[in-house]
């Protein structure tokens, strides 16, 4: 027998799938108009920029690792940096680069606060994102952010500029994960996955 339960439960089901594919929707619009628009962005952060050489890249983490500013992570597998500025609290950054033809395209963040403990609620992931919000907001200019709810991978936060998407999500209680993305390389790889 269906109940007045049961059709409620239905109608939310319905209104929840619709509103997946209404984030999808308006995030491909998003990234269209973007993409369209002619604007092209390079700067990531710290002078890391879309299109540096492998070689240029690890030249210049090298120059700031000399300066004591970048480190290796522990398996040599990403580059950590302390910012100890524009956050509330000291954030630690491990990052790794994603290169494509020689030139740099994305690079991916884990970012925590350095102090995390299971004890300091203040320094939780969901405070360090808003924080993150903030930054960027003063780095690349206030924006709204595309929120994209995903039910397999979690929501995340968007911000696009002509070629250059940094998406904000958190993966842990701790850790934040922020992508910057070329969407030109980007759609180029998908539009033809032989060429990577």
């Amino acid at each position: 027998m269906i109940t007045s339960i049961h059709i409620l439960l239905i109608i939310c089901l319905i209104t929840s799938a619709c509103n997946r594919v209404s984030d999808i929707d308006r995030y491909h619009k998003m990234v269209s108009s973007q993409l369209n628009s002619g604007i092209k962005k390079d700067s990531i952060f710290l002078d890391l920029k879309f299109g540096m050489s492998v070689n240029s890249f690890y030249k210049y983490c090298w120059a700031m690792n000399r300066k004591k500013l970048f480190f290796n992570s522990h398996d040599n597998n990403a580059v950590i940096y302390q910012m100890n500025n524009g956050l509330k609290f000291a954030a630690v950054f491990r990052f790794t680069p994603e290169f494509h033809k020689d030139r740099l395209y994305k690079i991916t963040i884990d970012a925590y606060y350095a102090a995390f403990a299971p004890w300091n609620q203040h320094l939780f992931a969901d405070s360090l994102e808003k924080d993150l919000q903030h930054l960027f907001n003063s780095w690349y200019g206030a924006a709204n952010y595309l929120i994209v709810k995903n039910p397999m991978e979690g929501d995340s936060l968007i911000k696009i500029d002509g070629n250059r998407q940094i998406r904000i999500k958190k993966i842990s209680e701790k850790d934040i994960r922020i992508e910057y993305t070329d969407l030109f390389i980007e759609k180029s790889l998908h539009a033809n996955p032989s060429s990577s």
